[in-house]
């Protein structure tokens, strides 16, 4: 499954060939453009823009994001038939197309089936829990499966901790709040260090690993939303 950025389109606008000389693709004038201050950056070869300002900016194209297509309209002409002609049966044949929608994630990143949502005003674990719950329809902390799943979150995170959905039970066993498999486990060393109060695991993002921390602590948080 691949992840999908929301907040950015990609445009049709590069400087692959000369850097800072932009063109279009298909090749009309380069006549107008609406960057964000310091967008047009050098080093940077496509043109992303932002969904909510409309402005623009330059990005790495190998970086994932939604994007916009044109096409040309084409012309039918039809041409009527100079004699008359006799029908003798007609059947007419009913199609039905179904279009699956795309899930909408405005808020945040989608991926596999979910919305991705990092929440930057720190909780305590409980309460990072509940607002994960109380804002949205089918929400939870976050479990996390795989390590490009986590990179994928990662990428956003601004914070050293971030709050997730697994918690230590009075058997020390680790699960997470949604009820899903605990089959990834990137601890940091010496970690999970249980104690009565360090049950709650949060993603610490300097290190790039798990920490298994005291649940009265205030930290952001990441929320998953099914959607």
């Amino acid at each position: 499954m691949e992840f999908v950025q929301l907040d950015n389109y990609w445009l049709g606008g590069q400087d692959v060939k000369n850097d800072g000389s932009w063109t279009w693709i298909d090749g009309s004038a380069f006549s107008y453009n609406n960057w964000a201050s310091g967008g047009g950056v050098t080093g940077k070869d496509c043109l992303l823009v932002d969904r909510i300002t409309g402005l623009w900016q330059a990005n790495d194209c190998q970086r994932k994001a939604t994007f916009m297509c044109e096409t040309k309209l084409l012309s039918t002409t039809t041409t009527m038939p100079t004699t008359p002609t006799t029908t003798t049966s007609t059947t007419t044949t009913t199609t039905t197309t179904t279009t699956t929608a795309v899930p909408t994630c405005n808020e945040g990143y989608y991926y596999n089936g979910k919305c991705y949502v990092l929440v930057e005003t720190s909780y305590t674990w409980d309460d990072a829990l509940s607002n994960c719950q109380n804002n949205w329809n089918n929400g939870n902390l976050a479990s996390i499966h795989s390590a490009q799943m986590e990179a994928i979150i990662r990428q956003q995170m601004s914070n050293v901790w971030y709050w997730i959905g697994g918690q230590f039970n009075e058997y020390g066993q680790l699960r997470w709040t949604d009820g899903t498999d605990v089959d990834y486990t990137p601890w940091l060393p010496d970690q999970p260090f249980q104690t009565s109060d360090n049950r709650c695991v949060a993603v610490e993002n300097r290190e790039n690993g798990w920490e298994n921390l005291n649940c009265a602590n205030e930290y952001p948080s990441v929320c998953a939303i099914l959607v």
